[in-house]
């Protein structure tokens, strides 16, 4: 597999270390799972049924060797990838049966729920992500800014619901 990327700004990648004694695939979801002596992160596999993989912070752009050295991509387009499972706009979240791999069906409880990706084209060979890493402390979609039905997804915000008409404005801090 030959994967491209494409950043918005800056480089969008980071270089890391496979922490496990496996090889991980090129368009692996990874987080990180510590810092070795150099400051360059080590990463393992990501899957959404085990709190300690999570969250993800890229989809590995080079193959990783046990121990070895590889950059992952954390913003931006990826090319290059097999997209042939899911249609164009689909959400991808992290799988919770397989590690590293990439779900277009919404993890449920007990299960862990994050999104990695938006599908920008289908194929088995030149597929193209675009990389909307959901953080846990904010609860949106990031860059993959439609939810799967094409809504605008909002973070909870109080309680009640608003009327239509309703404007919501700051306090000013």
């Amino acid at each position: 597999m030959s994967i491209t990327h494409f950043p918005p700004n800056g480089d969008g990648r980071l270089e890391c270390i496979n922490g496990t004694q496996s090889v991980i695939p090129a368009g692996s979801v990874v987080y990180l799972t510590s810092i070795d002596t150099i400051t360059v992160p080590n990463i393992a596999l990501a899957r959404a049924d085990n709190s300690a993989t999570l969250p993800a912070t890229g989809i590995t752009i080079d193959e990783f060797q046990p121990s070895g050295r590889g950059k992952i991509a954390v913003d931006g387009i990826i090319n290059g990838i097999n997209t042939s499972a899911w249609t164009i706009g689909a959400l991808l979240y992290i799988s919770p049966t397989s590690a590293g791999q990439l779900t277009d069906a919404r993890p449920s409880a007990p299960n862990f729920m994050q999104v990695i990706a938006r599908v920008l084209k289908v194929s088995t060979t030149a597929g193209i992500l675009q990389l909307c890493i959901q953080s846990f402390q904010d609860g949106l979609y990031g860059a993959c800014s439609l939810d799967a039905d094409g809504r605008v997804p909002l973070p909870r915000m109080g309680t009640g619901s608003p009327s239509p008409g309703t404007v919501l404005t700051g306090d000013g801090s």
